[in-house]
């Protein structure tokens, strides 16, 4: 079975008070209906340490199972994802990464910096009916659950030409030191049954 979120068009406001931001953004074309999506989020950047809070709700998705030809439009389908990241940089006195993604500080020489993350991600998406019109599986689809938890080591590096010129980059590689996805279904009588995914893939297909 596969499920994907429809592509949209979203309008989002944000207010930034001394390294602090937060924003919302929402689909206008769906405010008011039943399958409006919204993400909102929560940043603080310093030179040193910083974090990212998010909450996104996702209602607008199509499916298939793997006996169906084409996708179609899914009703009583969501999905809301709770992610928690953040970071610390080890020469923060030199290098800035406000400077790059709230513009609350100023680079004015070009320097670089080792860095870690880490990242915890948990949601839940809720599976309608209708992904598997046509009963090809023994049991009903529920909904996944997700966790998971990886961390990630790099380099950062600010370079500064001119006055008004600032170019970034870094390199990150991270990897999943935890990971806990669970299909639950229901069969004829009602009975909860869980199965674990492996790579985002069901297991018992």
């Amino acid at each position: 079975a596969s499920l994907n979120a429809d592509p949209k068009v979203t309008l989002g406001i944000m207010a930034n008070y001394r390294g602090i931001s937060a924003s919302l953004s929402l689909s206008p074309s769906k405010i008011l209906s039943d399958i409006s999506d919204m993400m909102s989020a929560i940043n603080y950047y310093s030179n040193t340490f910083g974090f990212d809070l998010t909450f996104e709700k996702v209602a607008a998705f199509h499916g298939r199972t793997g006996m169906q030809s084409s996708t179609h439009k899914l009703t009583n389908t969501n999905m809301r994802q709770f992610a928690l990241t953040g970071y610390y940089v080890f020469n923060g006195k030199k290098f800035s990464l406000p400077a790059v993604f709230n513009s609350t500080w100023i680079q004015r020489r070009s320097a670089g910096s080792f860095l870690v993350q880490a990242s915890f991600n948990t949601g839940r998406v809720k599976i309608g009916d209708n992904l598997d019109p046509d009963h090809d599986f023994a049991s009903r689809l529920k909904r996944i659950d997700m966790n998971s938890l990886s961390i990630g080591a790099g380099y950062g590096y600010n370079f500064v030409y001119g006055k008004h010129w600032l170019f970034h980059a870094t390199a990150q590689p991270s990897v999943t030191i935890w990971q806990n996805y669970k299909l639950h279904t229901d069969d004829d009588q009602g009975n909860e049954e869980v199965n674990k995914m492996d790579n985002g893939r069901i297991n018992f297909f």
